[in-house]
């Protein structure tokens, strides 16, 4: 067992009592065994003058995870809230987190963390919560986050940084970013901002995507500059690893595509140049993976019109001269 504060010693340091939690902390966990130990043990050792709950959502994993979750649970039975699954709800198409955490959170802001991912920072929930308190216009905050990618029996480390100092980031960036420009294990958001959500926000498979998109819309998403928690890549399960089956691949990148449109007409078209780069870029990386097999035409032809700019000079590079691509892209 690791040597962690007791709950009562969690607790001494709240200024308000129990049931004015300020911060529910959201965990997924599926098969999760040899790292969620890491994530709870980033969650207990949270030094902070208000109240937070720990939400895990276990979805019906067919390892030890459920085991060591309630082990923790039972010792913190104030602070751990598990919910352990006999059936897995992901299957089943079953926004996972926001069904089964964000519903039942009672923290006026949401933390993210999956269980294969940690936070490295014991004042990562205050100084981020002291952030929005002190500007009510920031609906996210974000910070660096260091990366811990698994590839064959070796462990490679990066960073996912943003800046070289604390700033609001605009729209277009966050649309322009990607999927990695900010990453999950670092959210911190307000929970009234997702009670409603609109149709491209729930309809899209993963949540960190729409979640920013969604702060963008409705005030200010703030970076800082620290870096506060692990986000362990390549794992098995995990997002990386299902997107090398082609269909997962193109099914995602389609209800991206679908999502930004929407998002486009819901901001009412204030982003269309950034959001038709961002499809260009989507489209590209779907042409990619799909234009070297013997794929259906009418799809490669769709996708190609929506190509704009470097994407449409680079595929068309790939398409009329693959020699050519294929030496620049060895000397890139």
């Amino acid at each position: 067992m690791r040597n962690l504060p007791k709950q009562e010693e969690i607790m001494s340091s709240w200024n308000d009592n129990i049931e004015n939690i300020k911060v529910s902390i959201c965990c997924t966990v599926y098969n999760h065994q040899s790292y969620i130990e890491d994530a709870i043990t980033g969650f207990l050792t949270q030094k902070t003058n208000f109240p937070f709950e720990i939400l895990i959502h276990d979805d019906a994993s067919i390892d030890n995870s459920a085991i060591i979750i309630e082990k923790y649970a039972s010792m913190y039975p104030l602070i751990i809230k598990p919910i352990i699954q006999k059936k897995n709800q992901y299957s089943q198409g079953v926004r996972v987190n926001f069904t089964y955490n964000y519903l039942r959170a009672d923290g006026k802001y949401i933390a993210l963390c999956e269980g294969d991912d940690y936070w490295t920072d014991i004042n990562k929930l205050q100084s981020q919560v002291d952030i929005m308190e002190k500007n009510k216009e920031i609906k996210l905050c974000i910070h660096a986050t260091g990366v811990s990618k698994v590839v064959g029996d070796k462990i490679e480390s990066s960073k996912i940084k943003l800046d070289d100092e604390d700033k609001i980031i605009s729209p277009n960036e966050i649309i322009l970013g990607g999927g990695e420009y900010g990453h999950t294990s670092s959210f911190l958001f307000e929970r009234e901002m997702i009670i409603d959500p609109p149709h491209w926000y729930t309809a899209y498979p993963s949540g960190d995507t729409p979640m920013r998109l969604l702060a963008a819309s409705k005030g200010s998403i703030y970076y800082l500059d620290k870096e506060m928690s692990v986000y362990r890549q390549g794992v098995s399960g995990s997002w990386t690893t299902r997107m090398k089956d082609n269909n997962n691949f193109i099914n995602h990148w389609q209800k991206a595509i679908n999502m930004f449109n929407e998002y486009d007409e819901f901001t009412e078209f204030k982003y269309s140049t950034a959001i038709r780069k961002r499809i260009s870029v989507i489209a590209y990386t779907i042409l990619d993976r799909i234009s070297d097999s013997n794929h259906n035409q009418k799809e490669i032809k769709m996708y190609s019109s929506l190509l704009i700019g470097s994407q449409k000079v680079k595929y068309m590079i790939k398409m009329k001269f693959p020699y050519l691509f294929n030496i620049l892209k060895a000397i890139k």
